[in-house]
């Protein structure tokens, strides 16, 4: 029996980026998420105010079978485990 303060223990998912709620952040008025990696290179880069602008859409998967891109009005961040987060 699990009390109410104690978390089930869930397989962690493997695309997008296995984050929480707490290392994601949206940027008004876009309404997509932007997380993890690729949200700290995001927030580096000057945010909204720099040259990604907003995001376009969500993170998803890649195509590659490891990472994950999400696209911004100035361009697309990909993110692996292996390379971190980078603009294409």
């Amino acid at each position: 029996m699990t009390g109410a303060g104690q978390a089930l223990a869930q397989p962690a998912p493997t695309t997008p980026q296995a984050t929480s709620a707490a290392t994601c952040q949206s940027f008004w008025p876009s309404q997509h998420l932007v997380c993890g990696e690729i949200l700290d290179l995001y927030k580096s880069l000057g945010g909204p105010a720099g040259t990604l602008s907003y995001p376009q859409g969500s993170e998803a998967p890649a195509g590659d079978g490891v990472g994950t891109r999400q696209v911004f009005l100035g361009g697309t961040v990909y993110y692996s485990p292996a390379t971190s987060a980078y603009i294409e």
